[in-house]
């Protein structure tokens, strides 16, 4: 990409980079997309304690808004904006970091749930601490052992499975990446292209995790 953009700006005359050859990683992600029976399945399951419902809840939103657990549990109360149905956050990288993620509708019980303007994250703990990612991952590993139909299933195959959807209804990339927080492959789109809130929101009113019709968005449609 480096070298693309070079090309592009006239700053080398050869791209040197298609010369270069590698060889495959042997290593391969196990990381697979929840399938669609097993999203059902969460949404059906009925908790028996806090714990459980919380680990659910995580998993759902995870599905919904491609965010990785260590995501989830970092979302500022002062950050989410139920109208026009958004929230500020992410982690890691810079294309990630602080990006604008729609509330899917289907989700957004679960943020009114465990919303409390008073807290400072919307996952807290009774102590009055944030929900910290190892005290939730002793929850999952109960909770996996309790639905062997999600064995292997964790909130990032849910990051993963709302971009593998997204990717299946033919949203632009530019929208994809701006959810999840991947950074565009074309230097340019990241330069040049400007994803809006409304964009993004409208994208995901398409996502069902059932078999249906595909659909493609533009981006930066006009409105009447």
């Amino acid at each position: 990409n480096m070298d693309k953009y070079a090309y592009q700006e006239d700053i080398i005359d050869k791209k040197y980079a298609t010369d270069i050859k590698h060889s495959k990683s042997s290593s391969k992600s196990t990381r697979e997309p929840f399938t669609y029976e097993q999203i059902q399945y969460l949404w059906g399951i009925e908790a028996e304690d806090e714990n459980e419902e919380i680990v659910r809840d995580i998993l759902l939103l995870a599905n919904y808004t491609g965010c990785r657990a260590e995501e989830i549990l970092f979302i500022f109360t002062k950050n989410i904006y139920f109208n026009p149905g958004y929230f500020r956050g992410g982690l890691k990288t810079e294309s990630g970091t602080n990006r604008e993620i729609p509330i899917h509708q289907l989700v957004k019980p679960i943020f009114k749930k465990y919303y409390n303007e008073n807290n400072e994250f919307l996952f807290m703990q009774k102590n009055g601490k944030r929900l910290f990612y190892g005290t939730y991952n002793n929850w999952y590993q109960k909770f996996i052992e309790k639905h062997p139909f999600i064995k292997g299933k964790t909130a990032h195959c849910g990051r993963h499975t709302l971009e593998t959807e997204l990717q299946r209804l033919n949203i632009k990339p530019v929208i994809i990446n701006s959810i999840i927080g991947h950074k565009n492959g074309d230097v340019g789109s990241d330069v040049y292209n400007h994803v809006t809130i409304e964009e993004k929101i409208e994208a995901m009113k398409l996502v069902t995790f059932k078999v249906g019709k595909i659909y493609v968005l533009n981006t930066h449609q006009k409105t009447s």
